[in-house]
């Protein structure tokens, strides 16, 4: 879907989260726990509301529901998630590599 698709250079993602868009499709450019770069889809999957980012969550503004901003894993309600797509570096640009699992 995404993957090999460049993002831009990566020194101009210093402050993060940032969103950013990849193939016409909207996502939150993030600092994953392992220290590298994430792309989260910007949209809840319970009902798709756009999050906005709100004291180091994100919140989905239709039914309030809250999300890690580097594990894009829910915090109100268990088991749900964003959708995570991993990234990599190449010649200082970023690209978008592909969904996880």
């Amino acid at each position: 879907m995404i993957a090999g698709i460049a993002i831009g250079p990566v020194e101009r993602f210093a402050s993060l989260p940032v969103r950013v868009t990849v193939a016409d499709t909207p996502f939150w450019l993030v600092r994953a726990e392992d220290g590298g770069l994430r792309l989260l889809l910007d949209a809840c999957p319970h009902a798709g509301g756009e999050l906005r980012p709100a004291g180091g969550l994100f919140v989905c503004p239709l039914h309030f529901r809250t999300f890690d901003v580097a594990t894009g894993d829910c915090l109100n309600v268990p088991g749900e998630r964003l959708r995570r797509f991993r990234t990599e570096v190449r010649e200082g640009v970023l690209y978008a590599a592909g969904e996880e699992d």
